[in-house]
């Protein structure tokens, strides 16, 4: 067909398709899409309302394809000569259009423009009775909300839209549940977490897409480590290892994933195969367990490249959530050098955005390094969201000790097994392992002195006075 060949030319004005030239994002020009809205609005005026139909769905469609591609700057060329193209009646491709508007958007830090479109989408859908692209735009909504760190906003999106009468009859909006459990696993509301999580995970198995799947066992597996279950949590990301058709960014997800769960159960080495390659892509959850890994072997000169370019983007577009993290690790490379006092700046930088926010999982996801820093900070300036942190790090660590003397003692009770504090018990692991006092100050974070004080006291509440003995009982208790 010869006339939509040249509408296509015409929509196109001589303009070329902006694919990336590398990793990460590529600036992207707002007034650039006016440009393109523009040839686009002038070239639909005058063709027939069938040829524009034709014309917008096929811009549509390789809009999404790009989409897919992670292209984002093309898709965003693509859908939206696809919007001026489409006749305004045709709600259908329209609202598919806007959800890849939307989401190509969002891939190019257009963190505005990308919530309209979002919010346009989820109208038109619901206009046009398409409940799982409405899901699908709610869900990309509160992701957006939530990666910029508005947590309430995010929350009350996916609560409105999976409290829908017969919502669970659309598998989409199991991405909505897989939000909600990274919005809950970000307040430290873990059992709400597991909850939307495995809801989530159940949903988007009937569906199948590949990509939401994946998301799915990462949002769920990160809930599971949290609670103290980091065994289920591994299993469950690796039942997904088999998945096929994952893009690139999804499965660098998945391997980051068991990276951060191994380093937050302590098994440092578990993450090394992770840590240890160059990433192709630049993901902040990937830069970021690289750094902390490279923080506990002590090469934080090494991590700052990768925490900085990181902060750097995370306060030009505002993503609160993830400057906590940035800044949270600065401290501790600051720490791990002795710079005590920039260890603390940072601290400090990192609680002004999280306290008035509730963020709170990611102080407890960095391990005791953080309890430490907000420990000296308490004893020197109290404050009521630093005594919940230090709450919630007890909490977890009496979670975690709990497991190992249920796993260990076998049900027996001991009064000595009992006294143990949950660090004495980490220590007495760590040295059945033939660990020196110098190796667990490197593994758990902490000053030699202070793992020589619990090595003292857990000789002390054993009734002996050498390692082998303490060994001999520990075993016998069923401690290792």
């Amino acid at each position: 067909m010869p006339e939509l060949g040249l509408l296509l030319s015409k929509a196109r004005g001589g303009l070329q398709d902006r694919l990336k030239t590398g990793p990460g994002i590529v600036p992207y020009v707002e007034a650039e899409v006016g440009e393109v809205r523009a040839l686009a609005a002038e070239a639909a005026s005058g063709a027939g309302l069938g040829l524009r139909r034709l014309a917008g769905q096929i811009e549509a469609l390789r809009a999404y394809l790009f989409a897919l591609q992670a292209e984002s700057r093309v898709a965003v060329d693509r859908a939206t000569r696809a919007l001026e193209l489409l006749p305004p009646e045709d709600l259908a491709p329209r609202c598919h259009a806007e959800l890849t508007l939307g989401n190509a958007l969002y891939g190019v830090a257009a963190d505005g423009p990308a919530a309209l479109a979002y919010e346009a989408a989820m109208e038109m859908a619901r206009k046009a009775g398409l409940r799982h692209v409405r899901y699908l735009a709610g869900a990309g909504l509160a992701n957006l909300r939530l990666a910029l760190g508005d947590l309430e906003a995010a929350r009350a999106i996916c609560l409105v839209l999976a409290a829908e009468e017969g919502a669970e009859a659309y598998p989409a909006i199991g991405d909505v549940h897989v939000i909600l459990c990274q919005v809950e696993w970000e307040r430290d509301e873990l059992a709400l977490a597991l909850v939307a999580g495995r809801k989530g995970l159940e949903l988007c198995r009937r569906w199948g897409q590949a990509d939401s799947l994946i998301t799915a066992y990462v949002s769920l597996a990160m809930a599971l480590s949290a609670a103290g279950e980091a065994e289920a949590a591994l299993d469950l990301l690796g039942r997904s290892q088999g998945l096929e058709a994952v893009s690139a960014w999804h499965r660098l997800n998945l391997e980051e994933a068991v990276a951060s769960i191994e380093i937050e159960r302590g098994n440092r080495a578990g993450a090394d195969g992770f840590c240890s390659r160059p990433q192709a892509i630049r993901t902040y959850e990937g830069y970021f367990t690289m750094a902390h890994w490279l923080i506990l072997r002590h090469r934080g000169a090494e991590a700052l490249p990768y925490i900085e370019v990181l902060v750097e983007k995370g306060e030009a577009r505002g993503t609160l959530p993830r400057l906590v993290d940035g800044y949270l690790l600065l401290g501790l490379a600051a720490k791990s050098r002795g710079e005590r006092a920039e260890a603390r700046a940072w601290l400090d930088k990192a609680l002004a955005i999280a306290s008035s926010r509730g963020y709170l999982r990611r102080f407890l996801r960095r391990g005791e390094g953080v309890a430490e820093l907000l420990r000296e900070r308490q004893a020197e300036a109290p404050e009521a969201f630093v005594a919940r942190l230090l709450t919630l790090f007890e909490e977890a660590s009496e979670r975690r000790a709990g497991k190992l003397r249920e796993g260990r003692t076998g049900g027996r009770s001991d009064a000595a097994v009992e006294s143990l504090s949950p660090r004495e018990l980490e220590i007495l692991r760590l040295l059945g392992q033939g660990l020196t006092a110098e190796e667990i100050a490197e593994r758990t974070f902490v000053a030699q002195s202070t793992v020589r004080s619990h090595i003292k006291s857990v000789y002390g509440k054993l009734g002996v006075h050498r390692r082998v003995e303490a060994l001999r009982r520990a075993s016998e208790l069923g401690l290792i």
